[in-house]
């Protein structure tokens, strides 16, 4: 394997690792009840109100499939389940994350473990570069 190819597997090694340890660790602290895939895709949905939703102002769930690429009535079914937790309220016509239920202890201890899983990753993948470039400099 030629030394860039060897890098780039390590690099593609290290994301998987964090995007596989930050999604079990997610699963585990807000969804533990439900299987890991389905868990994911609720997770995914979730993530995505956050993002939208500015200042606690709601988004609707026809900007959410477009920006999830999935089909409105797949994205209710989900959002559905996800109010029936009490993850996700819904406000008129649109969605908004419930706060206090992703500011409790154990979710904010969860949350500065995966801070620190990706600080941790960002330090293994700065080594990575760094030696890419010395071998660059030898080539």
């Amino acid at each position: 394997m030629h030394g860039t190819e060897h890098i780039a597997r390590r690099e593609r090694e290290v994301l998987a690792r964090l995007w596989l340890d930050v999604l079990r660790l997610a699963h585990k602290t807000h969804l533990p009840d439900v299987r890991f895939g389905s868990a994911v895709r609720l997770m995914l949905i979730g993530f995505a109100v956050l993002l939208a939703e500015r200042d606690g102002k709601p988004v609707g769930a026809t900007r959410l499939a477009r920006y999830l690429g999935l089909p409105r009535a797949t994205l209710e079914r989900r959002l559905a389940m996800l109010v029936q937790r009490g993850s996700v309220i819904r406000q008129g016509r649109g969605y908004v994350i419930r706060r206090d239920a992703i500011n409790t202890s154990d979710k904010l201890e969860a949350h500065n473990r995966i801070v620190r899983r990706h600080m941790l990753a960002a330090e293994e993948l700065s080594k990575i570069r760094a030696q890419k470039g010395k071998e660059m400099e030898r080539v």
